[in-house]
């Protein structure tokens, strides 16, 4: 049986975030952009790296928490990055986050996990 639904929970560097309950967000699972080239004769296909991201992750915060996600997003050296999902899988990496945006209604953080290495990205656990 299959399990689908939100994230039970993101690790930033060591630090566990809530998650709401509606959070849903997207993840690129292949670190490949295939494009189709039409030629004269048969199709050539391009295969661009990029890297594998979770990108739209909401997070329930404090302001404390506000600010260490700030300073994260600030940081030039890579953090330890850990998603639970619906269904307790874990994907686990190393790498950035960028912090898009802040709601003061609901003290909602919204950010992006990108990790270090895009052939080798995201752990399953």
């Amino acid at each position: 049986m299959s399990t689908t639904g939100s994230l039970r929970g993101m690790t930033i560097a060591g630090v566990q975030y809530r998650v709401p309950a509606d959070a849903d967000v997207e993840l690129k699972l292949s670190p490949f952009e295939v494009t189709a080239i039409a030629t004269s004769g048969e199709t050539m296909f391009k295969m661009e790296i990029i890297s594998p991201d979770f990108t739209g992750i909401p997070l329930s915060v404090s302001a404390d928490e506000a600010e260490s996600l700030k300073d994260a997003s600030l940081s030039t050296e890579d953090i330890s990055l850990s998603l639970v999902m619906a269904d307790q899988r874990e994907y686990k990496a190393q790498g950035r986050i960028s912090f898009d945006t802040l709601s003061s209604m609901e003290n909602k953080a919204v950010i992006n996990a990108m990790p270090n290495n895009a052939l080798g990205a995201w752990e399953l656990f």
